[in-house]
């Protein structure tokens, strides 16, 4: 088992959703710097959680937010950036040029993990970490 699919099984256990499925494709992108995570249309996009940790410290968020209310659809998240109808959890911290982070979103039911760093130019490396 490599690393990732061992994260997103621990953080499906750790997941408060009842019947949790890995089946939420995570994209990170950036646009001007700023790092974007989105749900691919073809998925249920309804998104109540975003979960950001340093890929060396997943018990510490670096961001959190999340929304208790159902009727709030929102698919597309920017870091740093609180959508309406979303509470963020404790302290923002800054991302890292060059250090490893995994993002993990959830909805009733689902989850879903990626991987990815920022780089120096605005660059995102999406690739897991090795097994």
């Amino acid at each position: 088992m490599t690393r990732a699919s061992l994260a997103a099984v621990l953080l499906c256990a750790a997941a408060p959703l009842a019947g949790c499925q890995l089946d939420i494709t995570v994209a990170v992108t950036s646009s001007r710097g700023v790092v974007e995570f989105s749900v691919p249309a073809t998925q249920p996009p309804c998104i109540n959680r975003v979960t950001v940790y340093a890929a060396s410290d997943r018990k510490t968020p670096v961001w959190l937010i999340d929304s208790a209310d159902t009727a709030i659809c929102v698919s597309r998240f920017q870091y740093a950036k609180v959508p309406a109808g979303f509470v963020q959890r404790g302290a923002l911290k800054p991302l890292a040029d060059g250090q490893l982070y995994l993002v993990a979103v959830g909805r009733p039911g689902g989850t879903g993990i990626s991987f990815f760093q920022p780089g120096t130019d605005g660059s995102i490396v999406r690739d897991a970490p090795e097994s």
